[in-house]
């Protein structure tokens, strides 16, 4: 390793892109400015994309999205690199969306959308802290833009259940009809998998869009909103 990687902040901007799979870059300056300015911070992505540890992704409208190349991977091992063969590229920026408006809610401390230990028997698309009532926990996040079948739903369900890594997990959904299966699905569980699971149903979800505190939730057997359940 060079000591360019070591100095002039560049690692601590490689070990930020390392936190999501793929983020837009004025997203990521806006996440931790890095105490420098835009144009600066722009170099300094330029520089790292000659060095081959990011790329840039051009999306919709010009917007550039900023991804770890599998070198970047190895300065930082809990990254993953955006495959564009196996990945989707709306899937996955719409993960990151999510993340980046919880973290803002005030009972929720940190969250990623990479950084998980090799091996988990179930690996989210995202991840959050928080805290209630002075008990901290862990929330995993499952995007869910189509409806997968009942088995392999159940199959995941019970994998959360069982894990000693989340306390609960949130399956965020954008349409009606999925909505109402998993709602279904998870009424034929057990309490031990029902206590753990939330489902949210925001219809206008989009890369850019998240309105988590207005959305219909499900938590336990009951309809309730947002703050009912993370509120203090």
């Amino acid at each position: 390793m060079t000591s360019f990687h070591l100095v002039d902040g560049y690692i601590d901007i490689l070990s930020e892109v390392g936190r999501w799979k793929i983020i837009p870059m004025r997203g990521l300056y806006e996440l931790n400015s890095f105490g420098i300015q835009y144009a600066t911070f722009c170099r300094k992505i330029k520089k790292l994309e000659s060095e081959g540890l990011v790329r840039s992704i051009l999306g919709n409208n010009k917007r550039k999205f900023i991804t770890l190349t599998n070198k970047g991977t190895e300065i930082c091992p809990y990254g993953v690199s955006f495959d564009d063969l196996e990945d989707s590229l709306n899937h996955d920026l719409i993960a990151t969306n999510i993340v980046t408006k919880l973290i803002e809610y005030k009972n929720f401390k940190t969250g990623q959308v990479q950084c998980f230990g090799r091996g988990l028997d179930v690996e989210p698309d995202g991840l959050i802290f928080g805290q209630k009532n002075g008990r901290e926990y862990s929330l995993a996040i499952e995007v869910e833009l189509h409806q997968k079948s009942k088995s392999r739903v159940s199959d995941k369900l019970i994998k959360y259940a069982n894990s000693v890594y989340y306390s609960y997990v949130i399956y965020i959904l954008n349409k009606e009809s999925t909505y109402r299966a998993y709602k279904m699905i998870l009424e034929s569980m057990n309490d031990e998998v029902r206590r753990k699971v939330i489902l949210l149903f925001d219809i206008n979800l989009t890369p850019t869009r998240f309105n988590f505190k207005d959305a219909q939730c499900l938590f336990q057997g009951k309809n309730v909103s947002f703050e009912d359940i993370f509120g203090e």
